[in-house]
């Protein structure tokens, strides 16, 4: 059976990078594959379910074709056009005059401008990831900055720290406490005459 000889427009989305083109053209199981590129146009044709398929589009910039790459899946022809100048300006469309009806936009893929721009962090702010400007503060697990310390020394017990009876004779408080001790070890008067009283039931 012969193919139908009317043209027909198949969908085709594209996208954009800084120095790259993305179109998709939504054909599948196609075969006889026409591509003709040059540095300002492409023309296209192809087979799919026994229908002819074709456009031609002039680009808005210019196209490097020696870098320029086509892939074929058996839902979809993609192309990777590259920009012939890598450091220009984003193309602020693709095809010179009027948009074709069959044009879309390739959410999937598209970005902005300035979403290419990777955000520059200030200076001095490098360090915890996640909390920038903590760097260098290494130590404990979940508490940066307490690296190093020994907490043995702190609870008294590290070489070089003195005692408590040095630390005590240094206050003039040695002393003192020893005459409060010697107090409490000597009997109270009231307890010394309840000593002496017989009991109830002594007599």
């Amino acid at each position: 059976m012969m193919s139908s000889t009317v043209n027909l427009s198949p969908e085709v989305s594209w996208a954009q990078r800084a120095n790259e083109i993305y179109l998709t053209i939504h054909l599948s199981d196609t075969s006889d594959q026409k591509f003709d590129l040059t540095p300002k146009s492409l023309a296209f044709s192809s087979l799919s379910d026994k229908k002819n398929y074709s456009f031609k589009f002039n680009f808005y910039g210019e196209i490097d074709v020696d870098e320029s790459v086509f892939n074929k899946s058996p839902r979809a022809i993609t192309i990777v056009l590259k920009k012939k100048e890598k450091d220009a300006a984003w193309w602020p469309k693709l095809l010179e005059g009027a948009k074709p009806h069959f044009l879309k936009v390739d959410f999937t893929r598209w970005k902005d401008e300035d979403e290419e721009v990777e955000p520059e962090n200030p200076e001095g702010m490098g360090g915890m990831p996640g909390m920038p400007g903590m760097g260098g503060m290494g130590g404990m697990p979940g508490m940066p900055g307490m690296g190093g310390m020994d907490f043995q020394k702190m609870m008294g017990g590290g070489a070089g720290m003195p005692d408590m009876a040095q630390m005590m004779a240094q206050m003039g408080m040695d002393k003192g406490m020893e005459k409060d001790m010697s107090n409490l070890d000597a009997p109270d008067s009231d307890d010394e005459e309840e000593a002496a009283a017989p009991t109830a039931e002594a007599i």
